[in-house]
């Protein structure tokens, strides 16, 4: 939308000119503004969701120029939008009365009556504008068309009614802006890729065509090219970044934390002050997953600052510490995560893992206890805890545990633990028999005995074993 070198200050005089109109609030005095203005900031509040903010600044902007024809009708789209049709029409018969015949005007008006279910009426308008409408028109008309449509849950039709709209015009931000949401009501998601991959081979600066085919390649399981879709996105439009953050959870999802991690720090540099808790996080969970838990620290903590009650925060604080080796700060910070959040069965493990780790087998025991009364399911929680008892020299609880995990967790993984506590207390033949087993139940999980008891895999016996039931 703006060349880069423009970006910055297209930002900066917005949040003047949003400055000066605050301020008129604080002082009690009605400031001018020109129409332009007005429509910079009603179109601000709207893309910041403040929809309140948004009519209340058509409403002053029509105080001042109560002529203009763009303001009535942005007073009257938003209250199409936000589900008060009825008190659009006052609006709309004015700007008809100032301007008849005039297309954006009887648009926006076939507009309404779609949504206030008087599809019939609506239609009418529009097959009337239909007879001498340019290419740029009727992707307009079929634009408002697409909505009858969508009301019906017709997406079917939706879907194509879109797809001559922007094969009439593929600029048309409307029709891209829908058809992105159409797609996944539709599940056309190859026929969106061909649409949209049509249409950025005739004019490859579409910002929104890219965002799309890679919204569409995405749920076909083309992430590497969904990727590089919406990296063409953000590119084009430095302002697009809704593209830079998909773009870049959808590499975190992918693992490739480095390049996750540059599309936030971009996001970052571009909301400055106004980023939210969220990217902190994300940059935080890059930098942990990355090794360079220090670093995540100062994020989360920022994050924390952004949302103080985010038991998740200091959850991944703590996880921080603890790859350092700090124990004492990390359950510092699981007992704050829980105080929040209590109901979290992973956070009692992870605080029971710190307290063995500190020494403290007791309280590891407890805290290990109490993940597993909120989830007996996850078998690591019956594994860690069977082994702070063996490290407590508590052998025979030990085996009970794994014994009552075996009979409520599915699958061998607990009944591997079992056969590496066998050997441990001495009981060879007893763990061999077990080994027989496990080996008969899942093979593939063999491999977990040696994490732990890695001696075992020098005991000629045991791979003997291994051996014959590969065969």
């Amino acid at each position: 939308m703006y060349p880069e070198n423009e970006f910055q200050h297209h930002r900066t005089a917005i949040q003047q000119l949003l400055q000066r109109y605050e301020a008129q609030f604080k002082t009690g005095q009605d400031a001018y503004f020109e129409e332009a203005a007005y429509l910079k900031i009603i179109s601000y509040f709207e893309a910041d969701r403040q929809q309140s903010k948004a009519l209340e600044a058509t409403e002053r902007g029509m105080d001042q120029h109560p002529s203009s024809i763009n303001l009535l009708l942005k007073s009257a789209q938003l209250l199409i939008d936000n589900m008060s049709v009825e008190c659009a029409f006052p609006y709309l018969d004015k700007a008809r009365a100032m301007s008849p015949g005039e297309i954006e005007v009887e648009l926006l008006y076939a507009e309404a009556l779609i949504v206030d279910e008087r599809a019939e009426d609506g239609f009418r308008i529009l097959d009337f504008l239909k007879e001498e409408a340019n290419d740029e028109e009727m992707s307009s008309i079929l634009l408002v068309e697409s909505l009858a449509y969508e009301q019906e849950e017709s997406y079917e039709r939706m879907f194509y009614t879109l797809k001559q709209a922007l094969l009439k015009d593929p600029a048309n931000q409307g029709a891209l802006e829908r058809m992105g949401i159409c797609v996944v009501q539709s599940k056309k998601f190859e026929e969106s890729i061909d649409l949209h991959e049509a249409l950025l081979a005739e004019d490859a600066y579409l910002a929104l065509a890219w965002y799309n085919l890679a919204q569409a390649r995405v749920y076909t399981g083309d992430y590497e090219r969904a990727i590089e879709a919406y990296d063409f996105a953000f590119t084009i439009e430095e302002d697009f970044l809704q593209a830079c953050r998909d773009c870049a959870d959808l590499c975190l999802e992918l693992q490739q934390f480095n390049r996750a991690l540059n599309y936030y720090l971009e996001l970052l540099e571009q909301e400055g002050a106004d980023a939210d808790s969220d990217l902190y996080i994300q940059i935080g969970h890059c930098n942990l997953r990355l090794d360079r838990p220090q670093t995540a620290v100062t994020f989360y903590i920022r994050a924390a600052q952004l949302d103080p009650l985010n038991d998740e925060i200091f959850f991944s604080i703590g996880e921080c510490y603890a790859a350092e080796g700090q124990w004492m700060n990390a359950i510092q910070y699981f007992e704050k995560a829980i105080e929040v959040e209590d109901e979290r069965e992973e956070y009692y493990a992870a605080l029971g893992e710190a307290y063995f780790n500190m020494g403290n087998t007791e309280m590891a025991i407890e805290h290990l206890e109490e993940a597993i009364a909120l989830n007996d399911l996850e078998a690591r929680y019956w594994i860690l805890l069977a082994t702070f008892l063996m490290d407590s020299g508590q052998a025979e609880l030990a085996m009970e545990v794994l014994e009552t995990g075996i009979e409520t967790v599915p699958g061998a993984e607990i009944l591997y633990c079992r056969i590496a506590c066998l050997f441990a207390i001495g009981q060879r033949n007893a763990a061999l028999y077990w080994l027989g087993e496990a080996l008969q139940e899942d093979y593939g999980m063999y491999p977990s005995l040696f994490e732990l008891m890695p001696d075992l895999q020098v005991d000629t016996e045991v791979m003997a074993m291994i051996k014959n039931y590969a065969i």
